[in-house]
């Protein structure tokens, strides 16, 4: 090996780690948040949103099979609920899951409807809000009358102020784990602990398969009953401002529909891996390395300026491309983020270092 060559990788491998230990600090928590509210005028954004935008938009949707949507915007009593319930019942659905919060009485005797309703149901799951801060569930007019088995949490993951991109398969309520509310029908239907680790409390990111769902007005029940017998019916509101969500998908995105993809999600195993933060370090390292190496090699020559600009942009395509096919294929979620930092980094170090060496000899030259 020449002492060229040596002197190369030599520039290049401290670069490179000038570079990583540069990156590693801009992509903590604080700094990271920071540089993206800079660029893009918000902090939150996740490279998976791109490969779930990539994956949604990729090809012609087709309607899932297992889950439709009643839409109840035309529902204004608990007594026009309580019928409808029943009629759903009619047409022998797999599974009734309720997206509605009944926090506060009403009409007495079209509660006591409403309640007897559900409780002579055995198939429906109920969604019920939990006060994280408090460590307590909010209240309902359903406590002490239906089992709490029938009932699954429906708070998203900081869905107030942030996107909608993960949730949390099970809540840690009193130092027990209770099931969310898609979980809590899965849970139902599956009747077994082996298929999916749905008791989890960690956050997964929802996968938004390139898929629609069957959407069946409330006032149009009877006519479209051949939909709801033997499926999974999610009941909820398509438009109340209220439940209306940012996702990397769409910027208003009702609960209902959110809980629905979420639903599909585990009950076609959707479950999202991370190629790992070691690997994600390796890849970056090498590749910033490997540019690097190219910018000091072609450091007198006509194609360095060229070269160095052009190759990371092709990098770049390709690594969004080979991130969209391990999310769409195997649910592996490839964050190149740390790729980015630190091959731009390092290849502005060097530029620095040659710009500040020509400054330098040109001085030199001046005063010599």
């Amino acid at each position: 090996m020449t002492r060229s060559k040596i002197k190369n990788i030599s520039i290049s491998l401290i670069v490179t780690c000038l570079a990583s230990v540069m990156t590693g600090w801009l992509s903590n928590d604080v700094n990271s948040d920071l540089i993206i509210s800079l660029f893009c005028g918000k902090t939150d954004i996740e490279f998976s949103d791109f490969y779930n935008r990539v994956l949604h938009n990729s090809s012609s949707k087709e309607i899932d099979k297992d889950i439709i949507i009643v839409n109840i915007d035309s529902v204004y009593s608990r007594r026009d609920f309580s019928l409808l319930l029943e009629e759903l019942n009619n047409y022998h659905p797999k599974l009734i899951g309720i997206d509605v919060l009944f926090d506060t009485p009403k009409d007495s005797i079209e509660d006591l409807i409403l309640k007897n309703t559900i409780k002579n149901a055995s198939n429906i799951i109920l969604a019920k809000e939990y006060d994280q801060e408090k460590d307590q569930y909010k209240s309902s007019i359903f406590d002490s009358e239906i089992d709490e088995s029938h009932f699954g949490i429906v708070n998203f993951v900081n869905r107030n102020s942030h996107s909608v991109r993960s949730y949390l398969p099970c809540f840690n309520v009193n130092g027990e784990k209770k099931p969310s509310f898609s979980t809590r029908i899965y849970q139902m239907l599956s009747n077994s602990r082996s298929r999916t680790n749905y008791e989890k409390i960690d956050e997964e990111t929802i996968v938004f398969p390139s898929i629609g769902f069957c959407e069946v007005d409330a006032r149009f029940i009877k006519r479209d009953s051949s939909l709801i017998t033997g499926k999974i019916v999610i009941v909820g509101s398509l438009n109340d401002s209220y439940d209306q969500h940012i996702t990397p998908i769409d910027d208003k995105m009702p609960g209902s529909l959110i809980w629905a993809y979420i639903l599909s999600d585990l009950i076609n195993n959707r479950c999202l891996k991370t190629i790992g933060n070691f690997s994600e370090w390796i890849i970056a390292i090498v590749l910033s390395f490997l540019l690097c190496f190219i910018y000091v090699s072609l450091n007198d020559t006509n194609m360095q300026n060229f070269c160095i600009r052009i190759v990371p942009i092709f990098i770049l395509i390709f690594l969004g491309f080979f991130g969209c096919y391990l999310f769409s294929q195997f649910y592996l979620y490839f964050n190149v983020t740390k790729v980015i930092i630190t091959s731009s980094i390092g290849i502005l170090i060097l530029d620095i270092l040659y710009a500040s060496f020509d400054v330098f000899n040109l001085i030199k030259r001046r005063y010599k």
